[in-house]
């Protein structure tokens, strides 16, 4: 059967199509098919609706695409989850600096290239960068902190270790190199040992050498 058409006598002119409350139904057991060489408006003093029962794609093949929403929030729902890609990089909060709250079970960021978590303010008050975690269990929560080359941690005016309560501290190294531009202080509110575990050999290498002690001094 060929096809009903309904079409505007004139080049120039439009078509509209007024109901009442009824609304308009469009019925169609083959392909709905709209194709313009303008743009599309469509405008409701309520929601709009849009179902399919298989897979579906919004795209535009040139210019930008955009989902704005105004008055309220935007919300993507995934039954299985959400995916997100592009062929070039992924911005987020470009316009405008805006606080970003991720609440998840577990959390993966993987990169295949330099990476950084980096905190740049302006203010004249002091602002905290913070990796935290706890376990409301039983359980502790650690971080793991590793990598297969060198580890750095550098500071603007000092590095504090141990600075909200008294823990203990290992050091396990093949080798430890420590040196400082000024004063080196050691200080124990019991005791302080080397080598005392095993006896090894201990090379102080000085101009000059003071000890002293409110006891005994015993060098065995």
């Amino acid at each position: 059967f060929d096809a009903n058409v309904i079409k505007s006598s004139h080049n120039n002119g439009g078509m509209d199509l007024i109901t009442g409350t009824g609304g308009i139904d469009i019925i169609t057991t083959g392909l709905f098919n709209i194709d313009v060489t303008q743009e599309i408006t469509m405008d409701t003093n309520s929601y709009i609706n849009i179902t399919a029962v298989s897979s579906s794609e919004f795209k535009t093949t040139t210019g930008d695409f955009t989902i704005n929403s105004n008055a309220a929030n935007l919300i993507l729902k995934g039954e299985t989850g959400v995916s997100i890609d592009s062929a070039t990089k992924i911005d987020i909060g470009t316009i405008q600096d805006k606080p970003i709250n991720i609440d998840a079970s577990t959390l993966y960021i993987d990169s295949s290239d330099n990476t950084n978590l980096t905190l740049t303010a302006n203010n004249d008050n002091n602002k905290i960068l913070t990796i935290a975690g706890s376990n409301v269990g039983n359980g502790l929560c650690n971080i793991d902190i590793d990598t297969d080359g060198i580890l750095e941690l550098d500071a603007g005016t000092g590095i504090n270790i141990g600075t909200n309560a008294n823990v203990p501290i290992d050091f396990n190294t093949s080798t430890l190199d420590i040196d400082c531009s000024g004063n080196f202080t050691l200080d124990s509110a019991t005791n302080i040992n080397i080598g005392g575990t095993t006896p090894i050999s201990t090379s102080i290498n000085t101009t000059t050498l003071d000890i002293n002690s409110s006891q005994n001094i015993t060098i065995d």
